[in-house]
C-alpha cells in the first residue's frame, strides 16, 4: 500500500534516513578516531622534526614543542575535537530547527541550568563550548 504524498509546504520525516545518516556519521567518527590514535601510537619523533623543519619557517622557534609534549598536546586536542564532533552530530540528529525537548537531552537542560525554551542545538553548542 502506497503512502500518501505530502501536500505543498509539508515535509516527511524519515526515521530510517535519520538513523542511517546518524550511524554513518558515527561510523566515520569512529574510523577517524581509530586512525588518529593509530597515528599517535606510531608517530616517529624524527619524522616530526623533519616535517617541522620542511617549511623552513617557524613563527616562534623558541615555542617549538619537543615530540613528547606535542604528543600530549595532540592527544588533548583530539579529545576536545572528538567530544565537539560527537556533540555536533547529536545536535544535527535532533531537529534543531524546531524548538525540541528531546528526552535524551532533558537531563542536560537541567544539568546546565538552561531554560526549557532553548533548542537542542543551542544546548549542544553551549555544552561544546563548555568542554573546549
Amino acid at each position: 500500500m502506497s503512502q500518501p504524498q505530502p501536500g505543498p509546504g509539508e515535509s516527511v520525516i524519515s526515521l530510517q534516513n535519520i538513523s542511517r545518516n546518524f550511524f554513518t556519521a558515527l561510523q566515520r567518527q569512529h574510523d577517524m578516531l581509530a586512525f588518529s590514535i593509530a597515528g599517535m601510537h606510531t608517530a616517529d619523533p624524527k619524522a616530526y622534526e623533519h616535517f617541522s623543519s620542511l617549511s623552513r619557517v617557524m613563527p616562534v622557534p623558541q615555542a617549538h614543542l619537543p615530540p613528547a609534549q606535542m604528543r600530549a598536546y595532540a592527544r588533548g586536542l583530539m579529545l576536545r575535537t572528538t567530544v565537539n564532533d560527537l556533540l555536533v552530530l547529536a545536535a544535527e540528529c535532533s531537529d534543531f530547527r524546531s524548538r525540541c525537548l528531546c528526552p535524551c537531552t532533558a537531563r542536560l537542560y537541567w544539568l546546565f541550568g538552561k531554560a526549557s525554551s532553548s533548542s537542542c542545538y543551542d544546548i549542544w553548542c553551549d555544552m561544546a563550548l563548555t568542554f573546549m
